[in-house]
C-alpha cells in the first residue's frame, strides 16, 4: 500500500490528538514514577513500550502521510512551548533518562 498525500481528514486530526494525549500522559506518568524513587528501568520501559506500541498501531490508521506529520508536529510544538515557558522543562525530561 502506497502512502497518499491527501489533505488532513477529520479522522487524522482525531488520531493525531489521541496519539499526543497518550504520549504526554505516558511521559507525565514516567516523570512521576521517576520522582517517586522507582528504579530507572521502570519509567524507561513504560515509555518505550507504550510509545512504541502507539506509533506502531497509529501509523496504519492515518489516511495520509500528513496525518502522521500533524501528530509529530503537534508533539514537537508542545515540547518547544514547554521549553520556552518552563526553563527547567528540558532538565525534567532529562531526569527521566529515557
Amino acid at each position: 500500500m502506497t502512502p497518499e498525500f491527501n489533505l488532513l481528514s477529520f479522522n487524522d486530526i482525531l488520531v493525531g490528538l489521541a496519539v499526543n494525549i497518550l504520549a504526554w500522559t505516558t511521559l507525565y506518568i514516567s516523570y512521576k514514577l521517576r520522582g517517586n524513587g522507582s528504579p530507572v528501568w521502570i519509567p524507561r520501559k513504560l515509555t518505550h513500550t507504550v510509545l512504541g506500541t502507539t506509533i506502531a498501531f497509529s501509523l496504519p490508521i492515518f489516511s495520509s502521510v500528513f496525518g502522521a506529520l500533524f501528530a509529530l508536529s503537534l508533539f514537537l510544538t508542545i515540547l518547544a512551548v514547554g521549553m520556552i515557558i518552563d526553563e527547567d522543562f528540558a532538565r525534567k525530561l532529562k531526569k527521566l533518562e529515557i
